[in-house]
């Protein structure tokens, strides 16, 4: 317990011990150049990291009645908190004597000891020091390398467990913001994170993304899934099985994005299944009519008895609203009626544009109009598209209702060609 209990007391004893295994290098001039020489500095830093970790939970199973008290919960995070910002000043120190790629190698090499003992630790202790290290990564500045490096190391498990799932979504979010100031070495892109994220495909299952709901980790999850199914059959039952599970997944203000991301990927899957066969189609109206109904979905306040005595039951924004109705009128445009003249829209997508323009006369939408007269406009103009062309379609309606950092570069994940008009 001597880390957590005795703190403040043997912190003579942890700059000791951080001193000698070269994660002090603000005590040293040339610590960086007097351990590279004999490569001991990675080694050491990696054997402190994994003791570290090994006293933390050590201690907590010593300890059981510790993580019970609010003394004990606050002592454990203020060392796991310490930890993380040892190991990344240590990195951060080595930026002139190591590349980029060596410097996140070096981060990498001591996530991964935090990560890979979780799957062996209590539910409590390993959902703890998840907790402690979302906390920290909100902390961090853009393309920091000990955060990035999580999701690397996530893929060194064997196994995911509970709070697997939350440290991903959060690390994915994370990972996905920039500043001048990091883009010299940080350009993430959705391409370049599926590749990150190989090795913990298999480890992946659906359903505890869904009861997050991570919709992050869904979004990159489902393009991964329907494209490693090869029999078309199992593609369309898959799909289906989305559609349904994602429509009693509710958002906020700050997911609601990231459900978006979600309906747009569905669709440009769904079409690329429809090139294949005509049996998806059921699919589609199906969820085309879930479209229709969160456009009416209200603000949030429940009929049923949370709502009756104040509590809201999700929480539904008027661009969440327009933007389904908007990918209804795309869902409905892929069955157009047929005549000797050519085809022609078919009476759901009539009434569904005639439902989004009538928001324009909504005083409730006044906020949004400009973005609705421009998603009328674009789907005017393709009201029969061609079914390569809907991927492209979706991702400019995506992008005039949230402008998320999540967006810009998805469509290489998609498979086409982005270009905003």
């Amino acid at each position: 317990a001597v880390v957590l209990m005795h703190f403040n007391a043997d912190r003579a004893v942890l700059d000791l011990l951080r001193l000698s295994c070269a994660l002090m290098p603000e005590q040293a001039t040339s610590w960086e150049a007097i351990m590279q020489p004999i490569h001991y500095a990675t080694a050491k830093r990696i054997l402190y990291t994994r003791n570290y970790i090994v006293l933390l939970c050590l201690t907590v199973t010593k300890n059981p009645k510790l993580m019970n008290t609010k003394e004990g919960m606050n002592a454990m995070n203020a060392a796991f908190t310490e930890l993380l910002n040892t190991l990344d000043r240590a990195v951060r120190a080595t930026v002139g004597s190591k590349t980029i790629d060596e410097q996140k190698r070096e981060a990498l090499n001591l996530m991964v000891e935090i990560m890979v003992p979780m799957q062996t630790q209590r539910l409590e202790t390993s959902n703890q020091l998840v907790d402690t290290l979302i906390h920290w990564q909100a902390q961090c500045e853009s393309g920091n390398f000990l955060l990035c490096s999580t999701l690397n190391a996530i893929g060194h498990m064997k196994t995911f467990v509970t709070g697997t799932y939350p440290l991903l979504e959060s690390t994915i979010a994370h990972y996905f913001r920039t500043s001048a100031e990091s883009q010299d070495w940080h350009t993430p892109t959705w391409k370049a994170l599926r590749q990150i994220l190989e090795p913990s495909f298999s480890k992946m299952d659906l359903m505890p993304i869904l009861r997050g709901p991570f919709f992050l980790t869904l979004h990159m999850f489902f393009i991964h899934k329907i494209e490693q199914i090869t029999n078309v059959g199992d593609k369309i039952t898959f799909l289906q099985d989305v559609c349904q599970l994602v429509e009693g997944c509710k958002t906020n203000p700050y997911t609601e994005p990231r459900l978006a991301l979600v309906w747009c990927a569905i669709i440009s899957r769904g079409c690329q299944i429809l090139c294949e066969t005509q049996n998806v189609k059921k699919v589609l109206f199906m969820f085309a009519s879930y479209m229709c109904l969160t456009s009416t979905q209200s603000e949030g306040w429940g009929d049923t008895l949370l709502g009756a005595i104040g509590l809201k039951t999700d929480v539904v924004t008027n661009r969440r609203k327009a933007l389904a109705r908007s990918l209804a009128c795309v869902l409905y445009s892929l069955f157009p009626h047929t005549s000797s003249t050519g085809p022609y829209p078919s009476s759901e997508f009539d009434m569904s544009l005639h439902e989004l323009t009538v928001l324009l006369a909504n005083k409730k939408f006044a906020d949004i109009k400009q973005q609705i007269i421009a998603a009328i406009g674009i789907i005017k103009d393709e009201s029969t598209p061609a079914l390569r062309d809907v991927p492209q379609l979706v991702f400019r309606l995506i992008g005039i209702f949230y402008n998320s950092v999540f967006i810009p570069t998805v469509p290489e994940l998609w498979d086409f060609e982005s270009r905003f008009t």
